[in-house]
């Protein structure tokens, strides 16, 4: 046995652990089951009693969606908006679908629709006509839409 092996083998002790024919039976029969020899399974036991437990899981906390839209996204809305007022043949509303207005700024369905629902909510864009099944909405600006 060369330097290197004694070393390593003085780094491992090993233990003999008493138990009943019955608990042996046991030990036998869990190893089995678990494709392992009864002294690889008895080992993993003792490892795992030091072992660094495992770390939680990451669970989702904000509901499987992001709700934030961030301020670019909605500052892109408005802007594509106001373009498409201005050059709109009353100057006051434009129809144009969410899918529509996604693919104009490069975000999702989804978020063009998060993003609408707070410019709304916070009164930088009117929601001239609802739009719903097979009938696009109409959007506005506040100043925009009280013009004569």
């Amino acid at each position: 046995m060369g330097r290197f092996e004694a070393e390593q083998a003085a780094l491992h002790y090993r233990f003999t652990v008493k138990c009943t024919r019955d608990q042996n039976r046991k030990i036998e029969k869990a190893a089995k089951a678990a494709g392992q020899t009864p002294t690889t399974f008895v080992q993993q036991h003792f490892a795992s009693l030091y072992a660094e437990p495992e770390p939680e899981p990451v669970t989702d906390t904000r509901g499987g969606e992001r709700k934030h839209v961030s301020e670019k996204v909605r500052a892109a809305m408005v802007a594509e908006i106001a373009s498409l007022v201005a050059d709109s043949p009353t100057g006051l509303s434009v129809e144009i679908s969410l899918r529509e207005l996604g693919e104009r700024c490069n975000v999702s369905v989804e978020t063009a629709s998060r993003a609408m629902a707070a410019l709304v909510d916070a009164q930088r864009v009117l929601v001239i006509t609802p739009g719903g099944p097979n009938k696009t909405a109409a959007y506005g600006l506040p100043g925009e839409a009280q013009k004569p």
